[in-house]
């Protein structure tokens, strides 16, 4: 007996989700157009290249610990950094961290093929690199959501 694999629900769901990907994006603009968007710390950028954005926060804490935050390649950078109450970057820089933050960007035509040995290990260790350069220290703390 053949199965109608196309009756499967998460079959079906699987072809809502572009949709559903667009009202979400949507929304965002909306939400930022009036107001509603993340207050977001102000930062620099510390490093670039493509696929990646490294932030700087706060200013000269060079005896503090430096901490890297990293969101999964997924999420936006500034799930760590909404709105002043509930911001982590705020938190981590009153606790007296020296906070940067990677921001990963849309792959462009020579990214398209980046795997885990870019995302999980270069792109990432380039900004330790980065900050290392910037801060002289060898240690950094990772946190990753």
């Amino acid at each position: 007996m053949l199965t109608n694999y196309s009756s499967w629900p998460f079959l079906r769901a699987s072809l809502a989700l572009p949709q559903l990907d667009r009202s979400r994006r949507w929304l965002g603009k909306l939400l930022d157009a009036v107001g509603l968007g993340p207050v977001e710390t102000p930062f620099r950028v510390a490093f670039s290249e493509p696929g990646v954005t490294l932030r700087s926060y706060g200013g000269d804490q060079s005896a503090s610990p430096v901490l890297l935050m990293i969101p999964a390649p997924i999420k936006s950078a500034s799930l760590w950094d909404l709105s002043p109450s509930v911001s982590v970057v705020q938190h981590c820089l009153r606790s007296r961290l020296r906070v940067y933050l990677l921001q990963w960007e849309p792959p462009g035509k020579h990214e398209r093929d980046f795997g885990l040995a870019e995302y999980a290990d270069r792109l990432i260790l380039d900004c330790l690199d980065a900050i290392s350069a910037e801060t002289g220290q060898r240690r950094a703390k990772l946190m990753y959501i």
